[in-house]
């Protein structure tokens, strides 16, 4: 993790016309950064990490981007991993992982 990184995802948010001309853009589009917040009374359950971006597939492994508890990290699950390579391949950005 460098000082730049931070546990968010982006969104895809088409402009209109006039705000397009309005922030002086030239692309029909504007990718938003979000970040989740929990919050809670009690303590937390559990802590897995949490997809902020579309896990990248490979042959023979899966990249992941993963918001932990200690900030962005990116995992690599390869094919002997087994049970977790399997979880890996089928989750969606967002998802909690556990790994």
């Amino acid at each position: 993790m460098t000082g730049s990184d931070w546990c968010h995802f982006a969104v895809r948010l088409e402009r209109s016309g006039l705000h397009r001309d309005l922030k002086g853009g030239r692309l029909g589009y504007e990718d938003e950064k979000y970040s989740y917040l929990a919050v809670s009374s009690s303590a937390p359950g559990g802590r897995a990490p949490r997809l902020v971006r579309s896990p990248r597939q490979h042959k023979g492994h899966v990249r992941l981007q993963l918001c932990e508890v200690g900030g962005l990290n990116e995992r690599v699950v390869s094919r002997r991993d087994g049970e977790v390579y399997k979880r890996a391949r089928a989750a969606r950005w967002g998802d909690r992982l556990a790994i």
